[in-house]
């Protein structure tokens, strides 16, 4: 199965709905500083929990979908309150991860996936977005299946240790929509143009006497440095998308974000600088 990274948000945010609140709570609706504050929603999680239909927008209050009480219900059916045989279940998993780690065969068992399995539906675990994708495969819905690859054993197994994933990090989002001040060499004019680029939840927006906004990949700056005739490396598309993707999945400061905008800005100017002159026609 195909999943995409917004697929496998979605099911990680549906996940904190269902650890945090009751049926009435939820059908209660949350403010957007609610679901900041408590469940840790990105920016880009407004967006998406709307385009999926997991939740909409009514009288500044978010209130939930069928979609979403259909969801909640049934995995809230699945979902055991933690007693006494959770503890063990965890100390069992963990000796026989170890196992697993020391007889240098990483193939799972059918016992270790069965006590994954069962602890699964204890602590509801929340597993990056990336590993969701790379597996093809939803914890929540073939969870046995889920949990038949070494990896994902070790998710669990780190989990347990306490160094699973940090769901209160809101990642890139400290670094959204702040204008930064970049320097572009002009032939044309013979010295720099200072155009202010920021990056939005869905690509890039730059300012140079006008304000475009475009993808992920730079489609802004290449317009915007097109229509001032400037030289620009031909792979600059492929390090801006790669600049924004490294940006929002790391807690990236604006500081270090202007660092890596600067390097990409430097190398635009070698391509400036060293264009061939008296050639076009």
């Amino acid at each position: 199965m195909y999943i995409t990274q917004k697929e496998a948000r979605i099911h990680n945010l549906i996940n904190r709905f269902c650890k945090n609140y009751s049926i009435e709570e939820l059908k209660d609706g949350f403010t957007a500083d609610e679901l900041s504050n408590r469940l840790f929603f990105r920016q880009e999680d407004f967006n998406y929990v709307i385009e999926e239909n997991i939740l909409i927008l009514k009288n500044e209050k978010y209130m939930p979908t069928e979609k979403l009480i259909k969801q909640f219900t049934k995995i809230k059916g699945k979902l055991k309150k933690e007693d006494e045989t959770l503890e063990a279940l965890k100390m069992d998993y963990k000796r026989k991860f170890e196992e697993l780690i020391n007889s240098n065969n990483y193939e799972p068992t059918k016992e270790i996936i069965e006590l994954a399995y069962k602890i699964h539906w204890y602590i509801l675990p929340e597993y990056e977005e990336y590993m969701i994708v790379n597996s093809e495969i939803y914890p929540n819905e073939n969870t046995k299946d889920y949990y038949n690859h070494y990896h994902t054993l070790e998710d669990l197994y780190n989990e347990l240790l306490g160094n699973g994933k940090n769901i209160a990090s809101k990642k890139g989002d400290m670094n959204l929509n702040k204008d930064i001040k970049i320097a572009i060499y002009s032939r044309r004019w013979g010295h720099d143009d200072y155009y202010r680029i920021a990056r939005t939840t869905t690509g890039w927006k730059v300012s140079f006497h006008q304000t475009r906004e475009g993808s992920k990949e730079g489609e802004a700056l290449i317009k915007h440095l097109e229509h001032d005739s400037i030289s620009y490396p031909n792979s600059l598309s492929r390090f801006m998308l790669d600049l924004w993707n490294k940006a929002d999945s790391e807690e990236m400061s604006i500081e270090d974000l202007k660092e890596y905008l600067e390097s990409i800005t430097m190398w635009i100017n070698v391509c400036e600088k060293n264009t061939p002159e008296n050639i076009e026609v």
